[in-house]
């Protein structure tokens, strides 16, 4: 048995017709075709199916980890808000506390996505700690992806009119997520975010700045970052705290601040070995698919562009830097542009390349993720969205031919939706965020009966991501381990 697991980011599925659907408006003529011939499902990939809030949107983290892991695992955002309203968040605060420094600086996404952080966790962070430091300086990103374009002054309003009780913080700076969130090694953006929260230049009033910002033709998630006091800016005594609870988003920065020598703890671990100073420990998650088809000696390959390497490897083995034995690694360079709009086929044509070539070498199990409909989706770019989709579609296309030459079992999923909602109907505005559709599941064991229409052959159903691993390892004649709760879909 050898199987191919292809995992479409961003590629939710509409049960009812939407404006500007780029999944249903796009010449998807492949996944169409297998949709109808083959079993196919749509499945939960949002909300309690991945370990999130009842109604919370999925994304590629949990959607990674819960694919690969075969199982719910609960998520960051669902334990520290149960911190928050227990009172343990000042015993999981103690050491950072105990350095008993005057000065400390939160730095996070400001926003109720869910997806990085929320701003209710800010919110709690300031109220919490405000008694024990003499000031506390706010370092704001802005979001504009996981939200709403141009809804950053509403959470600055809601920080305010939260926190009337908490009189020794202050709004420091403020940039968007382009700048301060990088992870594709864009130098440039996070160099620029470091130096305008350690220098010395000030602007005058945050809300100005944002209007002039949105004048300009910017919206939040690339706000110019900037300085509002000098009093604010980061000095080497002070102590800082990164509240993102997501890592991808987060290393780049905070490996800045680590490397010039600044005191600062993490909300969750980042990444191994970065800084012991983590203010919730992560949980093992034992026994992923990975792990088993390495206890099996099967040989696996993970691929991916860098936008979305850490998603198929440390997300999808259970949050574990770990390379496995008999694990190969792929990684496609994401090209470098300002907008993924620019250039919305991204590198999926690569990506196909490299899975192809692991079909050729008879890999026995090959997982692979294609960027493209989510992180165009994130443009807001509807046209462009609408060519990435259609460059994929093109390239399942070519690894379907490829499976059937060399009998590999196809299986096609995604992580979450996205691409088929890219305008809120509700708010009149583009939508460049997650959505909580369910996203397809097809394997390519024929249907007793093939649909001959022109639509989707989807069958609705209540499996989820979890069910995805349980599925394979049923397909490789493998029993799976205890701590696995989804179930074969096949």
């Amino acid at each position: 048995m050898k199987i191919c697991l292809i995992v479409l980011d961003g590629w939710g599925h509409n049960l009812k017709p939407k404006q500007k659907d780029a999944i249903q408006d796009a010449n998807c003529k492949n996944m169409r075709f297998l949709s109808k011939k083959y079993l196919s499902y749509l499945i939960h990939a949002s909300g309690k199916y991945v370990g999130l809030h009842e109604g919370c949107m999925g994304n590629s983290e949990v959607g990674h980890l819960t694919i690969g892991s075969g199982r719910v695992v609960k998520q960051n955002i669902i334990l520290i808000d149960e911190a928050f309203s227990s009172g343990s968040i000042k015993e999981n605060l103690r050491s950072l506390i105990a350095l008993n420094k005057k000065r400390l600086h939160l730095i996070g996404l400001v926003s109720d996505g869910g997806i990085h952080s929320h701003v209710n966790h800010l919110i709690g962070l300031i109220n919490t700690l405000s008694k024990n430091f003499e000031e506390i300086f706010v370092h704001c990103i802005s979001d504009g992806r996981d939200t709403a374009p141009y809804a950053f002054t509403e959470y600055l309003d809601c920080i305010l009119t939260n926190c009337l009780d908490s009189q020794n913080y202050s709004i420091a700076s403020v940039g968007g997520r382009f700048y301060a969130m990088d992870r594709d090694n864009n130098e440039d953006r996070i160099n620029k975010y470091f130096n305008t929260l350690t220098s010395e230049k000030e602007f005058d009033n945050i809300k100005n700045y944002i209007k002039d910002q949105y004048n300009k033709g910017y919206n939040d998630e690339n706000i110019v970052p900037a300085l509002f006091s000098t009093k604010g800016r980061i000095q080497k005594d002070d102590l800082i705290l990164f509240f993102n609870f997501r890592a991808d988003r987060m290393r780049q920065i905070t490996k800045k601040f680590i490397n010039e020598k600044y005191n600062l703890f993490t909300f969750t671990e980042y990444e191994k070995g970065l800084t012991q100073n983590v203010i919730f420990k992560p949980s093992k998650v034992i026994n992923t698919l990975s792990d088993i088809l390495e206890k099996n000696g099967i040989e696996q390959v993970h691929i991916a562009e860098t936008e979305k390497y850490a998603h198929v490897t440390y997300f999808f083995n259970g949050g574990t830097e770990k390379k496995h034995k008999f694990e190969d690694r792929k990684i496609v360079e994401s090209k470098k542009v300002k907008s993924f709009a620019e250039n919305p086929k991204m590198s999926s044509e690569n990506i196909a390349n490299e899975v192809i070539t692991s079909i050729t070498e008879n890999k026995q199990f090959i997982v692979a993720n294609f960027a493209a409909p989510d992180m165009v989706g994130h443009t807001g770019d509807y046209n462009a969205t609408v060519k990435a989709v259609e460059c994929v579609d093109d390239q399942i296309g070519k690894i379907y031919n490829q499976c059937l030459l060399h009998n590999y079992v196809l299986i096609i999923t995604a992580d979450h939706g996205n691409a088929e909602i890219m305008f809120d109907e509700i708010q009149n505005l583009v939508s460049k965020k997650h959505t909580s559709n369910k996203v397809p599941f097809i394997v390519t064991i024929p249907k007793e009966r093939t649909k001959n229409n022109t639509d989707w052959g989807y069958e609705n159903s209540e499996y989820s991501l979890a069910d995805v691993a349980p599925t394979i390892l049923s397909l490789f004649g493998i029993e799976p381990p205890q701590e696995f709760t989804g179930k074969p879909i096949v």
